[in-house]
């Protein structure tokens, strides 16, 4: 655990060669798969966003095991990651960390903030949006003096895609892509941030949100598409409306 300044805080890092003990330190980045029970994934659909809100805009997912082991075994890790900020933080006081909960299943929840903004950005350059985050420009509208889009505020989007021999190819996606129930894999480091109130808590930072499988979604999808398909299949007949063939068709089932 190392404390870092602009922004203030504490955070996980590993050496470059941990095998020989030696290089510089770099922040830890960790890896998670789960199924997204939550999601608030740009693009941002309201067009009236204020300059004001800038500081709190930012990019959220929750996954969760579905009770499975491995999810069990990962929140334990964050138990243990919170003991060491306990420690490191020394006199300062942390707020508790506590899994998040979906469907009585344990889970976790990641988030990145579009910007930096105040004195953090002080001296410090945007970077460009994914293609995808901010086709309307809204976000880019928000971009001036003691506002600015970082690496650390940026989040990669991708699809993963077997090729065969076990090997994965990686492809640039679109956030909108993403639906409750997809298969994600998510990145991510871990730091305890200062609050207003002078405390700390820990968080966990988005940094990457991988598309593994969408094939639950899409049967979600088509699921509820048939429903709305049947419900509209049965007003027609209580109100004696003609039903198209093609409609009609679908409902069988032909």
């Amino acid at each position: 655990i190392r404390k870092y300044e602009k922004p203030r805080a504490y955070r996980v890092v590993a050496l470059e060669d941990v095998s020989e003990l030696q290089g510089f330190y770099q922040e830890s980045l960790f890896r998670l798969q789960g199924v997204i029970y939550e999601r608030e994934l740009p693009p941002l659909s309201n067009k009236r966003v204020h300059s004001s809100q800038a500081p709190y805009l930012r990019q959220h997912i929750g996954i969760t095991g579905l009770g499975l082991a491995y999810m069990s075994q990962a929140i334990e890790h964050f138990h243990q990651l919170y003991a060491k900020f306990e420690r490191g933080l020394a006199s300062e006081e942390i707020d508790a960390w506590h899994a998040d909960q979906s469907y009585k299943y344990e889970g976790i929840t990641a988030n990145s903030h579009y910007f930096t903004v105040g004195a953090n950005a002080a001296g410090r350059q945007s970077i460009p949006f994914q293609d995808g985050v901010d086709p309307e420009g809204i976000l880019r509208r928000l971009l001036g003096d003691g506002t600015v889009h970082t690496e650390e505020n940026s989040v990669l989007y991708m699809k993963a895609t077997n090729t065969g021999q076990s090997k994965w190819r990686y492809s640039d996606l679109s956030p909108s892509n993403f639906s409750i129930g997809d298969i994600v894999e998510i990145q991510f480091t871990v730091m305890a941030i200062r609050k207003r109130e002078g405390n700390y808590k820990m968080v966990i930072a988005l940094r990457s949100l991988t598309l593994l499988d969408d094939s639950i979604s899409l049967v979600r999808s088509l699921m509820s598409m048939y429903t709305r398909l049947d419900l509209t299949f049965h007003a027609f007949s209580i109100f004696r409306w003609p039903v198209h063939p093609e409609i009609k068709q679908l409902h069988l089932g032909q």
